[in-house]
């Protein structure tokens, strides 16, 4: 039976004396946890990183980002509390927005067993890729079985409009990068019938890529359930 989830708020008002969490975010009996880090930041005050499921998504406004990332700060001798909070449609983007906001790497990429896991390797370059932070996002879609990303890679010197596919199946799914030279085409071929492929991004090609992100950002960063010890040994975590 699944357990309520509670952000743990009792007693608790918000520092800045107006707003509480806010009008847009959703009650926390539709929220199932997929992780959480909780640390003991200040003498007498925690702080939590949460990234959850909201199971209310798409029911009012189709298309809506199931997934929510937060970041909770509790003083309880002063009775306050802070919270961030941000949608999204990918978990790599999540991720990403929990490690910005303070989230040791190897709590924000571990999540809860039974999920469904990556199905390639060119899944795993392609989540790296995401949780690097370097897309400012333009449009985003979730479905049952197919949700993307539709953005401007920072970084990019050609063709840097930039589409992520996820596709899921039963307990596995994929992440695919594609990039074009414009919004137009990117929406023709999201809205079409998708008989040409996704066009791949420029050099350096994915097995230069795949290389890179082993021997870098993803030894830092994992993909989900991978776990250094180096990081891993690090962590301070308690239960609130």
């Amino acid at each position: 039976m699944r357990t309520a989830f509670s952000f743990r708020l009792e007693g608790l008002v918000p520092d800045d004396g107006a707003t509480l969490f806010s009008v847009e975010a959703p009650l926390e009996t539709d929220l199932e946890p997929l992780t959480e880090h909780h640390e003991n930041t200040t003498a007498t005050g925690t702080t939590s990183w949460y990234l959850l499921h909201d199971t209310s998504a798409g029911w009012a406004v189709a298309g809506q980002p199931p997934l929510l990332s937060a970041r909770v700060e509790r003083e309880p001798e002063a009775g306050l509390f802070r919270m961030e909070h941000q949608r999204h449609t990918l978990a790599p983007l999540a991720q990403a927005w929990l490690i910005e906001h303070g989230c040791p790497g190897a709590a924000a990429v571990r999540l809860a067993d039974g999920l469904p896991r990556p199905s390639d390797p060119f899944t795993v370059i392609a989540e790296n890729r995401l949780r690097q932070n370097r897309l400012r996002i333009l449009e985003q879609w979730h479905g049952q079985d197919e949700s993307w990303v539709m953005g401007i890679d920072k970084t990019a010197r050609t063709r840097p409009l930039r589409v992520f596919l996820e596709t899921a199946r039963a307990d596995t799914y994929s992440l695919k990068e594609g990039a074009f030279a414009s919004t137009t085409t990117a929406r023709a071929w999201l809205r079409g019938d998708r008989r040409t492929p996704l066009p791949p991004p420029p050099s350096p090609d994915l097995r230069v890529r795949a290389a890179r992100s082993r021997s870098s950002y993803s030894s830092s960063v994992p993909a989900y359930g991978e776990v250094p010890p180096q990081l891993g040994g690090r962590e301070r975590r308690r239960s609130l």
